[in-house]
């Protein structure tokens, strides 16, 4: 018997010391090419075969987009000497958002020619437009994320003229936004998410809150997608709140992931994460209860991402555009 344990003994000493298995490494977006810009990529809007970037003081630079996985070609660029920080895009118009000690407010240029985007008007009277956003069903109206305000302005003038619209001061420092036909909803950094009623001129002026939901951490985006808002939380990383209930939300899972989580795209059952130096994170929510990671790219700061049906756009502070495969290496 006392050689018997010894025997044992040995066995599991040596089994103790095997070597230990290699870590999992995380899988990797395949990079498919890069266009390096004049500034500091920071918002991207994505239409078709046309990518429009907010550049930092680039401006607005517009790439064409058909001629991947090859390559990307440019179009134009017309530079503003300011921080531009969000851009989106109606019709033949594209709108600038400024974050700018010397500039503020948003700067509408006429694309109806891309090679030659002519400035119209803009209006800058507002605050930092950190976020602006089109809702595709509302031809009328341009929302915007600006700090302790959220302002709409009427687009009903153009091309010739902006019109303010209205003034609505939330909680916290909207820095993201979201509208459909029934809502409004910011992204309110410290105070998490506030959902207000749609804005149709036909209502009065109301400072009348739907709901309100706190985050863990600072709410910077929010997609909103089958009666749930998808939030880049910032150090929080990713968090999810239900909101079949408008009036009562409540937050139904989260995960947390290195860098700050700042902004986002929902694609089917995929979001994905710009999160500043920690580069751009894929998550699967196959079970949007257990979101799980299951890619990831680095880069030198990422500030935005946008999708299409075959490839990832990212807005990297150093690199300028990086696009990258949905396939994993």
């Amino acid at each position: 018997m006392k050689y018997f344990k010894i025997t044992i003994f040995i066995i599991l000493f040596l089994a103790s010391c095997k070597t230990p298995s290699e870590p999992q490494k995380e899988r990797e977006f395949k990079l498919i090419t890069e266009y390096h810009l004049s500034g500091y990529a920071q918002g991207l809007f994505l239409e078709d075969s046309l990518l429009f970037v907010a550049d930092g003081q680039g401006g607005l630079v517009i790439l064409d987009i058909s001629y991947l996985p090859d390559s990307m070609k440019f179009i134009s660029q017309k530079e503003t000497g300011y921080n531009a920080v969000s851009v989106c895009v109606k019709d033949s118009f594209a709108f600038i958002g400024f974050n700018d000690v010397n500039r503020k407010g948003i700067w509408v240029y006429k694309i109806s020619d891309l090679s030659n985007p002519e400035w119209i008007t803009g209006d800058e009277g507002l605050a930092y437009a950190y976020d602006v956003w089109l809702p595709s069903q509302d031809t009328n109206y341009l929302y915007i994320a600006s700090g302790y305000w959220y302002y709409i302005e009427d687009l009903s003038g153009l091309p010739y003229y902006l019109s303010f619209a209205k003034r609505y001061h939330p909680p916290g420092k909207a820095r993201g936004i979201f509208a459909d036909s029934n809502y409004v909803y910011l992204a309110c950094e410290q105070m998490g998410v506030v959902i207000y009623p749609a804005l149709v001129p036909e209502v009065p002026d109301s400072e009348a809150i739907v709901s309100w939901m706190d985050t863990p951490n600072n709410a910077r985006d929010l997609v909103v997608k089958n009666n749930k808002i998808f939030v880049a939380d910032g150090y929080g990383g990713l968090v999810i709140i239900d909101i079949i209930d408008i009036e009562n939300p409540f937050i139904i899972s989260s995960i947390d992931l290195s860098g700050y989580a700042q902004k986002l795209e929902v694609d089917g059952n995929k979001v994905y994460i710009a999160c500043g130096n920690e580069g751009v994170f894929g998550i699967d929510l196959s079970d949007v209860y257990n979101p799980e990671i299951f890619a990831v790219f680095k880069a030198s700061y990422i500030y935005d991402v946008k999708v299409n049906e075959d490839y990832i756009f990212v807005a990297d502070r150093d690199r300028g555009i990086i696009v990258l495969s949905k396939e994993i290496e």
